[in-house]
């Protein structure tokens, strides 16, 4: 919780350059909970270019133990699957 009080703190997913700042913030934190939280980023962004790494993010952090990733798995899932439909 201390790191996403931080995170919050310090970038703006509204802000011009904070997502290469983040990204940067990220190689010297290469955690699982950084990398999801870094994927919360660029999901509000709102920029659908980020959506793809958004997706990696998520599965590595995931990966590396951060159980706080299972509902964006699923809500990825989920997504995909509607999407097909339509």
């Amino acid at each position: 919780m201390k790191l996403e009080k931080y995170v919050l703190s310090k970038f703006d997913p509204n802000r011009l350059g904070d997502v290469a700042l983040f990204r940067e913030f990220l190689k010297e934190n290469d955690t699982p909970e950084c990398h999801l939280l870094f994927a919360e980023f660029l999901y509000a962004t709102g920029e659908k270019l980020h959506m793809m790494e958004y997706a990696e993010h998520v599965i590595i952090a995931y990966n590396g133990g951060e159980r706080d990733a299972i509902p964006y798995l699923a809500n990825m899932y989920f997504s995909a699957k509607a999407s097909r439909r339509t």
